[in-house]
């Protein structure tokens, strides 16, 4: 384990936010430059990038399509993060519970259909973005942090065989848990592979055969 400090790198614009002064309070060493992407950046060995959206411009920038071309562009460094910060559903004066219900279902669609392409997190305010952020540093000076398109595990959270299930493509924390208790164990489920809900993306019977001599080696 690395004890060399993480860099971090908060956007100008993230001024008026008061970002870089909440983290630097939190006891932390960061600078402040103008990003080409992301909100911040976590540089070591690798880089974590974040996008930050607070209140309900997750929910605009979702739907102007402004979002797609912000996560495409934090695909260019290792662990892409995306913060949604402080999101309560818009209610008008034209809305029932009904359709209240329904703006929160979509949103809480939305982040299970983002976990599938980038980390993403909700923080309820700024200081628990911050430390959220401190928590990333912390995993990334460790070499704790695993897989660059889903959300982040922390190593020491997973059982062993929890982390085995988990280093196959598609498989997310809940899916790991979900497959070991359905099957028991990492060879019994590897071995029904096939079988997978949801999981057919790219398990033709050779990579099925692949992976489970794999697992046998």
């Amino acid at each position: 384990m690395t004890k060399e400090q993480p860099t971090i790198i908060v956007d100008v614009h993230e001024r008026n936010a008061g970002l870089l002064n909440g983290i630097i309070e939190k006891g932390m060493e960061a600078t402040e430059e103008s990003l080409p992407t992301g909100d911040t950046l976590i540089k070591l060995d690798k880089v974590v990038a974040i996008e930050i959206k607070r209140n309900q411009d997750y929910t605009n920038s979702l739907y102007d399509g402004r979002l797609k071309d912000q996560i495409c562009r934090l695909y260019d460094f290792d662990f892409p993060v995306l913060i949604v910060e402080g999101w309560t559903v818009y209610v008008t004066d034209d809305d029932n519970d009904s359709t209240v219900r329904e703006k929160v279902r979509k949103h809480d669609k939305s982040i299970r259909t983002m976990n599938r392409r980038v980390a993403t997190y909700e923080t309820e305010d700024q200081f628990e973005t911050i430390e959220l952020i401190q928590e990333i540093c912390l995993d990334l000076q460790k070499g704790n942090l695993l897989y660059m398109k889903r959300p982040i595990l922390i190593e020491k959270e997973l059982t062993g065989s929890l982390r085995a299930i988990c280093a196959y493509t598609q498989v997310s924390r809940e899916r790991g848990i979900f497959l070991l208790d359905k099957y028991g164990s990492v060879k019994d489920a590897l071995f029904h592979l096939s079988e997978w809900p949801d999981m057919n993306i790219g398990l033709t019977k050779s990579r099925c055969d692949k992976i489970r001599q794999e697992f046998e080696e």
